[in-house]
Formats: C-alpha cells, sequence, structure tokens
C-alpha cells in the first residue's frame, strides 16, 4: 500500500511540475508570425534586398526591411540540388531588428534558374524590441538565380518567436 501511495504521489508531483513549466514556457511570449516578403540582388553589394510584411502574435501587420546574405558558396547536390547557410537580418526600424543563421534548400523548377526555396531561420540576435528574442521561422517560396534578370526571391514565412 505504501508503495502504491508513493507512486500516486510521484505522478501527482510530476503532473504538478509539467503544468508549472507549461505555464512559465506560456508566460514567456511565445507569439506565432506570419507573413510574406520579397528581394533582389542588389548589383552594388551582391546581398538580396527587399521587404517582408509580418504579423506577430495576432497583431497588426509590420514591415520590415529585410537583408539575406549568403555565408558561403552553396552546395549542389548530384540532383542539382543547392544547399546553402544564409543570414537574413529583418529591420523593423528604430533600432528593432532580429537576425536569423538559416539552412536553406533549393530545388530547381525546369532547369531555367527558377528554385522551390526552403528555409529554417534560428533568430540569433535581435535589438531594441527583439532584444533576447528567441524562435525559428520557416521560409517557403521561389527564388530565381537565372542569367536572364537579377536574382530574386518570393517567400510566405511561419513560425513563432518568443520575446
Amino acid at each position: 500500500m505504501k508503495s502504491k501511495i508513493k507512486k500516486v504521489s510521484s505522478i501527482v508531483l510530476s503532473l504538478s511540475i509539467l503544468t508549472f513549466m507549461s505555464v512559465a514556457i506560456a508566460e514567456t511570449g511565445r507569439q506565432n508570425v506570419s507573413g510574406s516578403g520579397a528581394t533582389q540582388v542588389n548589383p552594388m553589394n551582391g546581398l538580396f534586398e527587399g521587404s517582408a510584411t509580418l504579423t506577430i502574435g495576432g497583431g497588426e501587420p509590420v514591415t520590415a526591411k529585410l537583408t539575406a546574405m549568403l555565408l558561403g558558396d552553396p552546395v549542389p547536390s548530384d540532383e542539382g540540388v543547392l544547399h546553402a547557410n544564409v543570414s537574413h537580418t529583418f529591420d523593423f526600424g528604430n533600432g528593432n531588428t532580429f537576425t536569423t543563421n538559416d539552412k536553406a534548400i533549393l530545388d530547381p523548377i525546369d532547369g531555367s534558374g527558377l528554385y522551390t526555396m526552403n528555409e529554417k531561420l534560428i533568430i540569433a540576435e535581435g535589438t531594441g524590441d527583439f532584444e533576447s528574442t528567441i524562435g525559428d521561422l520557416t521560409i517557403h517560396g521561389q527564388i530565381y538565380l537565372g542569367p536572364m534578370a537579377l536574382p530574386w526571391a518570393s517567400f510566405d514565412i511561419r513560425g513563432a518567436i518568443s520575446r
């Protein structure tokens, strides 16, 4: 009988700890993020520059200046899929920014230089309202890397952040 009471007490204690941790995690301000964006290569500096409009935590959409930088050369697979490390900086103005470190997979669509783009973004640092922000986002879209025009990208973004 004592062992059953100890087992029940242990289960109750474990559930209490899990409940406390769930409340603590919820109180950290985890907010869903959704939106879209577009960039084009700036021929002066080689960076993808543009903007992204994000809805954070169900609030009003906000637009950020977006800069994406390739961190090293993309690595092609035998099938022509490109794997790349990228960094994105979202600048909301007034010193409010966050920067991500990313893994990108670019899958060729038709040989014309158009790729399906899938990226996993991990927030590495933030400033202003985004200081101490953590989170991860995903990008799904298209990127053009062909010879007929300046490279560009268009995408949807989803994920969650805590600040």
